[in-house]
């Protein structure tokens, strides 16, 4: 007699939790690390994790870890405000989240690189990810490849980071050497993949800013005030060449494009330019909507890809020099009325050192035809509108760098476009955003002599500018007082308050104004 026996699958026994499988979860090829803009992190970095038992099950509220420890040149951000998203520890830099019903944990991780030169450790993956369920101990789930966008870790995610990618990178379209921080697609290669992820987060400004790094070094260089405020707005070319105040069309043909040319009279202390951003304002009649005309914001703007921007061109003054760029349009301006609409444009330039007090052009901004006449027009055309070049912002590799902002009454920063609009006086347009107090990186840093430690004030305040060491004793008081605004420098001799040599190591520099408080690093050798 042939007896069959029915075997069923193993049950955990009651009160038992569920044991996560490494082999039946899923987990993401790459993390790539974002920044920021305000609170809201950059969904660019949005990444899951989904946590199974033996059984292929998803297991609910499973705490899942994920530790950088092991990548060196990562920083994560002190502050984590994804939903969901808890920073356990800064060091070693660990998150968590919790898995929902379907066992997914989901997440966004802002952080930078902080060390480019520290060693790369492991080329198939630093990010350790662990799971957790109840008291049982922690299944290692396996281990990822993890990059950041912002590759230098200051100042969100910009054009000086795209220029350390082809460092990293120097052959496209597929690159001789490899580097985990720059692998944004985790296949284990740097390619123009790569390259154009890069750049969309560029473009798309949402790691606007670095996160605070868990390292404590900062996360931003805080532009300094210009000593000239010269913002140029002309048609066709720069205001010290034959660039007009105000241009005419019969807007009866869809041929042809009509040129802004913005420029700028260059401030002193340009002398590590990479590149700028920019912002103009276009202003029509006060009281009704901007004409649809000029309507250029994707996808929705009635004109949009009507314009088109280049940073060279047969100009009376010298430019920056062309490089990539990002132009976005916005309307209503942010926080503006219906009758504005902001451009912004971020660009590298090509040019390092400006001469103070010469015109150069920043960017000539076309403004095609299409659309004017016939069916599909754009109404409007024959309205009055004002384009004000708003602010710029002239960003530097080794030197802070310089806000310019337009002043009320700056006149030279207007162009006109069939006339004045109703209720549009120069004298009216705000100021752009104030500049800030700064304080310059420590040079030299590493030091073993005097060190030079430049700051700036945007106006009068009292200022306290001490160094301190690593258990935060105060050690120094370089500066206390009340100083004018502008530029100034101060000099440490490494010495103590005493006049004693103080031993080697990290110590800090604290810039305490009346706006603001601002801490560097800086190391001693001897």
């Amino acid at each position: 007699m042939v007896v069959a026996m029915i075997v069923a699958p193993a049950l955990a026994a009651p009160g038992v939790q569920a044991q996560p499988s490494p082999a039946n979860s899923t987990l993401p090829p790459v993390i790539a690390l974002v920044g920021k803009t305000g609170d809201t992190p950059d969904p660019a970095g949005f990444f899951q994790v989904i946590v199974r038992d033996a059984l292929n099950a998803p297991i609910a509220g499973a705490k899942v870890v994920i530790d950088f420890g092991g990548c060196a040149q990562i920083t994560i951000g002190s502050q984590q405000t994804y939903p969901g998203v808890t920073l356990e520890q800064c060091s070693p830099g660990t998150v968590s989240a919790l898995t929902d019903g379907s066992g997914t944990a989901r997440f966004v991780v802002m952080g930078c690189v902080g060390n480019r030169n520290a060693a790369e450790g492991a080329q198939n993956g630093c990010g350790v990810i662990r799971a957790e369920v109840g008291t049982d101990p922690p299944v290692q789930l396996g281990v990822v490849r993890v990059a950041a966008f912002d590759e230098n870790g200051i100042n969100g995610v910009r054009f000086e980071d795209q220029s350390l990618w082809l460092n990293d990178c120097s052959t496209p379209p597929i690159c001789l050497d490899y580097h985990q921080r720059s692998d944004f697609d985790g296949d284990g290669f740097l390619t123009v993949n790569d390259l154009s992820a890069l750049t969309a987060v560029i473009c798309a400004r949402r790691s606007a800013q670095t996160a605070p790094r868990c390292d404590g070094a900062p996360a931003n260089n805080t532009a300094r005030a210009a000593d000239i405020v010269d913002l140029r707005l002309a048609w066709d070319d720069c205001r010290g060449g034959a660039g007009s105040t105000t241009k005419s069309f019969a807007c009866n043909t869809n041929s042809g494009t009509r040129t802004l040319v913005a420029s700028i009279r260059a401030p002193a202390g340009v002398n590590s330019l990479i590149g700028f951003d920019a912002e103009l304002e276009v202003v029509g009649n006060l009281g009704v909507a901007l004409p649809q005309w000029w309507r250029f914001e994707s996808p929705t703007g009635c004109r949009s890809g009507a314009l088109s921007f280049s940073g060279t061109g047969s100009f009376g003054c010298a430019d920056v020099g062309e490089g990539s760029l990002c132009p976005g349009v916005d309307y209503p301006a942010p926080g503006g009325p219906p009758n504005e609409e902001r451009i912004r444009l971020t660009a590298a330039t090509s040019t390092t050192a400006l001469t103070s007090g010469q015109e150069y052009v920043l960017i000539a901004v076309g403004i095609n035809s299409s659309k004017t006449t016939g069916t599909g027009a754009c109404a409007d055309c024959n309205q009055p509108v004002a384009v004000v070049l708003q602010s710029v912002r002239l960003r530097q590799s080794a030197d802070p760098d310089l806000a310019i902002n337009i002043l009320p009454g700056s006149t030279a920063a207007v162009a006109y476009w069939q006339g004045v609009p109703a209720g549009f006086s120069i004298t009216d347009v705000p100021a752009g955003p104030s500049p800030t107090d700064w304080l310059a990186p420590p040079a030299p840093d590493p030091a073993a002599g005097p060190v030079t430690i430049l700051f700036g004030l945007a106006r009068e305040s009292r200022v306290s500018l001490v160094v301190y060491d690593v258990a935060g004793r105060r050690v120094r008081v370089l500066r206390s007082g009340t100083l004018p605004a502008g530029e100034h420098a101060e000099t440490w001799d490494g010495q103590g308050e005493g006049g004693e040599r103080l031993p080697g190591g990290v110590f800090f520099l604290r810039l305490a104004t009346d706006q603001r408080v601002v801490t560097r690093p800086i190391v001693r050798i001897h």
